[in-house]
């Protein structure tokens, strides 16, 4: 990939997302866009908050996961209070500056306008310190189009993070080679670590009995006469971990700004995808009985940790042939950072084993919602799995809550052993998934779908990748 400026990338991000929609001021007789007007609106917000800023002692940590909370109001203030509460566990950040959360809106609150509001300040070569993100990967509604990052990988590539290597090998609190490394790796660029994993997904299922045929991937699943197998594959690609997860393995060189998948290849395996839904419509998983097959997250563990019973858990391949983990949540440093020890302080202390484990120090439990997570902090693990690996296979326990039995976490370990890619989910993997929902939203309305219907949205879908890729 050629070289470019990351003042122009950085303006190019800054554009990108907004509509240019009339209407929203006039100046010298001609109306503005709407991107024009929030552009101006937000570097005077940037430049007024860096006035206000000036000389202050405040750590800045941006978090877009108020958008998973579903308008719980009461988040705004939890997690602002348990960031307080780790940091003072942990005994401060190195030079004792406040560590302040910035919590991004949800997406009927100023969402947009925020972002761009953040994306100014980068420019100006200023912003929050620490970055924590979400990958917004899944079949789900309701997930922004439009994040701070919309490629992630590209982003390490054009300079936006700090290189955190030699942050990592004097790192106080986390244990970094106890956390899983395939899935580490989808946080480097060119061999340094940009970009630190919190949390993925795994494409791995569990049977109540041995499928008929061994499970070897996509394509032989496609073959399978096994009505449970299909079915599994069926729930994965409508819920977690989505139709772009379970089908596919890598799809683009996002740095090189490449795809790696064919036009036909995105219409045949959608078509796949399409056929074994069918079989089990109104998101797959109410047809039958559902206590016979699960994707493995971290609420399988209530229904199959029984011993007295024999369960089947095995990687769920790809149409590769391997297993990928897509990363979730994700924390990073600003480039721009003044205060890159302070700010690596942060991360540090959220990958740790105690705050991963959500144990030992939480002296109100008001803080932790109903599924023992931390809100806000990269630390709800819904359907998600921890870097860290020990934490789920070796007897591991999450709020002092134990996980899985003996043979669950050899089945985990073995789909562990079996991930040959890992990447951070970005807007080409959320567009895939976008368009395969589409397509199902029609099925269960009624819809036939003919393959020329399905080939008209596949087509569609593949030159709206290229030109993310190239936009990026």
């Amino acid at each position: 990939m050629k070289a470019k400026c990351i003042a122009l990338l950085l303006a190019l991000l800054l554009c990108l997302p907004l509509a240019a929609c009339q209407g929203a001021g006039e100046e010298g007789g001609q109306s503005k866009t709407m991107a024009e007007t929030q552009k101006e609106a937000a570097q005077a917000k940037a430049s007024a908050e860096a006035k206000e800023n000036e000389g202050k002692d405040v750590l800045r940590v941006v978090t877009d996961q108020y958008i998973w909370a579903d308008g719980d109001s009461t988040l705004l203030t939890k997690g602002g209070k348990a960031l307080t509460q780790m940091v003072e566990y942990f005994e401060g950040t190195p030079s004792g500056a406040d560590v302040e959360l910035v919590i991004l809106p949800d997406m009927n609150h100023g969402y947009d306008a925020e972002l761009t509001h953040i994306r100014t300040e980068i420019m100006a070569g200023g912003g929050p310190d620490v970055f924590l993100m979400s990958g917004f990967g899944g079949s789900f509604s309701g997930t922004p189009a439009n994040t701070l990052f919309q490629n992630p990988e590209h982003a390490m590539a054009a300079g936006f993070f700090l290189p955190l290597d030699e942050y990592i090998e004097t790192a106080k609190l986390m244990e970094f080679d106890q956390l899983e490394p395939k899935v580490m790796e989808a946080g480097q660029y060119e061999g340094k670590q940009y970009i630190m994993p919190m949390s993925y997904l795994i494409p791995a299922g569990v049977l109540r009995q041995t499928p008929q045929a061994p499970v070897a991937g996509w394509d032989a699943v496609v073959a399978s006469g096994d009505p449970e197998l299909r079915r599994l594959y069926a729930q994965a690609t409508v819920e977690l971990p989505g139709f772009r997860e379970t089908a596919f393995g890598r799809i683009a060189d996002n740095a090189g700004e490449e795809l790696l998948i064919s036009q036909e290849e995105l219409f045949q395996r959608t078509k796949e995808a399409l056929a074994l839904y069918r079989e089990f419509p109104q998101r797959a998983a109410a047809a039958t009985d559902s206590t016979n097959a699960w994707i493995i997250d971290r609420y399988l563990l209530d229904g199959v940790s029984e011993e007295d019973e024999t369960y089947y858990f095995f990687p769920m391949g790809n149409g590769q042939g391997g297993v990928s983990a897509a990363v979730q949540q994700w924390s990073a440093v600003n480039a721009h950072t003044e205060r890159p020890e302070d700010a690596f302080f942060v991360i540090d202390m959220l990958l740790s084993r105690s705050v991963q484990s959500r144990q030992l120090f939480w002296p109100t439990k008001d803080l932790m919602n109903s599924a023992h997570s931390i809100p806000l902090l990269g630390l709800d693990m819904a359907g998600t799995l921890p870097v860290y690996t020990g934490l789920v296979t070796s007897g591991g326990f999450i709020a002092d809550t134990p996980l899985i039995g003996e043979s669950q976490s050899a089945g985990l370990k073995e789909t562990q052993a079996n991930i040959d890619y890992a990447y951070v989910t970005g807007s080409i993997d959320r567009e895939m998934d976008r368009m395969y929902m589409g397509l199902v939203e029609k099925v269960d309305s009624g819809s036939a779908l003919s393959d020329e219907e399905v080939r008209k949205e596949t087509d569609q879908c593949y030159s709206t990748l290229k030109m993310m890729l190239a936009e990026s």
